[in-house]
């Protein structure tokens, strides 16, 4: 079983890790690993983490005390809020982790925004499958690496 908190800044090398397993095991194929390595680096980087609790909610999974995941949302901007990451470890998928994390907003929430890579397919499906649309797909540079990407929302 699992349960979902507020993340702690004692809860940042667990995060790091649960983002380098996820980042590697999701974009395999699809964002070279230099590229992903470079990400990680400087977007989970301690300081970065930290700055991010002050901003939004972020939140944390677990399971017998090990933290298995993460979700981080924006501020609540006029009743819109946007994910920004949620990463949960491979053998946690599929048991309703992704969906606790997204009920875990607040009820002001009327709609949720997420970009999703377009070859994340397992990513797309999910939120998919939680009644996210796609609203546009773009192109973006990424550190040299040019990646299609989907914009999607969910009306809660």
């Amino acid at each position: 079983m699992y349960s979902i908190r507020n993340m702690t800044e004692q809860d940042v090398l667990a995060v790091q890790q649960v983002a380098t397993e996820t980042w590697h095991t999701t974009y395999e194929g699809i964002i070279p690993r230099s590229i992903q390595d470079a990400f990680l680096q400087q977007a989970y980087e301690e300081s970065r983490l930290l700055q991010r609790l002050q901003h939004g909610f972020f939140y944390v999974v677990e399971t017998e005390g090990t933290v298995e995941g993460f979700a981080h949302f924006s501020p609540v901007v006029n009743g819109m809020v946007t994910l920004y990451a949620i990463y949960i470890h491979p053998a946690l998928q599929g048991k309703g982790v992704g969906t606790a994390f997204l009920q875990k907003l607040h009820e002001d929430v009327e709609t949720i925004e997420v970009e999703v890579e377009q070859d994340n397919q397992i990513g797309i499906r999910f939120y998919e499958a939680k009644g996210f649309q796609v609203r546009e797909i773009y192109e973006e540079d990424f550190d040299g690496h040019l990646l299609k990407t989907v914009k999607m929302y969910k009306v809660v």
